[in-house]
């Protein structure tokens, strides 16, 4: 259903309480998991236009009065399988996450906890996203398939959703938590956003993840987890490595040999990259302003580890 470009929520309506970002999508997407971006019905107001995305070619769609009814809130109104499912007694819980640009675009995609999905594309709680080319969106994969609305079964704290994001321009970006229900109401539920490329873990209820990307489409930067597993994992920071800064000149020690030393800006832009020989020290110079880095290095036993190094 189109919005005429008039933005969704506001301050009030945000998981942080601290930003009021305007969203870029002038579609809202409604299914059996719910709508995306959140902040409408779902019920359409009379007279509402809206498209149907049908499973045929050429489908018989039957509209009649048993769908209208007198109590419903018609205050919303936007103008410049064979399995029949109960939507009111579906017990749904649900994330939505949005990527924002410095222009302070931004879109949402949904993740939808509900016993009736699988982990497959269901028609009645998956809705494929639609991407203009240069645009900029955020969306979770069902193998390659990208979705604006992802339903996924009864929740399972080990789980884990592969997010993919469109950059519309090279820049800083955010991700973040524009609203959740259900279980994740209780804050004692996790949500945690992994950064593959970085090899960082952040704890998204805490506040936004802030990243630099190249334009394009990414599909393999991002997870979505529901424990830290940082906690348990040698290639989250547990080996024996060590990075420290004396006299412009960053120094790397470890009880496993180096093979490759990546320094980002706390933005997440690479600024450096160095081939170590087969060593258990290696230095460089670091003449970079004063700031917080981050050290990616890479041991030969294939374990990354990540350090903050302050300067």
């Amino acid at each position: 259903m189109w919005t005429h470009g008039i933005p969704i929520g506001g301050v009030s309506a945000t998981f942080y309480n601290t930003y009021s970002w305007g969203y870029a999508d002038s579609y809202l997407t409604i299914n059996f998991s719910g709508v995306n971006p959140p902040g409408f019905g779902p019920k359409i107001g009379s007279g509402q236009g809206f498209f149907v995305s049908a499973n045929e070619t050429s489908p018989t769609i039957t509209f009649n009065n048993s769908m209208r009814g007198f109590d419903y809130d018609n205050t919303v109104f936007f103008k410049n399988g064979n399995t029949t499912i109960n939507t009111t007694t579906l017990d749904r819980s649900r994330i939505w996450l949005s990527i924002i640009n410095e222009a302070e675009e931004n879109t949402t995609t949904m993740l939808c906890y509900v016993a009736e999905a699988t982990l497959g594309n269901d028609r009645a709680f998956d809705a494929v996203a639609s991407i203009a080319a240069g645009s900029l969106n955020i969306y979770s994969l069902i193998s390659d398939e990208k979705m604006t609305i992802q339903g996924r079964p009864t929740f399972d704290a080990s789980d884990i959703v592969p997010i993919g994001y469109t950059a519309n321009r090279d820049g800083i970006y955010k991700i973040a938590i524009a609203e959740v229900d259900g279980l994740f109401v209780d804050e004692n539920y996790g949500i945690y956003l992994e950064d593959t490329l970085l090899g960082i873990m952040h704890n998204l209820r805490d506040n936004y993840y802030t990243f630099s990307t190249d334009a394009g489409s990414f599909n393999t930067r991002f997870k979505i987890h529901y424990t830290n597993s940082a906690l348990g994992n040698p290639s989250f920071d547990t080996t024996n490595t060590f990075s420290y800064i004396n006299n412009n000149v960053l120094n790397i020690k470890s009880t496993t040999n180096i093979e490759q030393v990546e320094i980002f800006d706390i933005t997440g832009k690479l600024i450096k990259t160095c081939k170590v020989p087969s060593s258990q020290n290696f230095d460089t110079d670091f003449n970079y302003p004063n700031g917080v880095y981050l050290i990616k290095i890479k041991l030969d036993n294939g374990v990354f580890v990540t350090k903050k190094q302050l300067k």
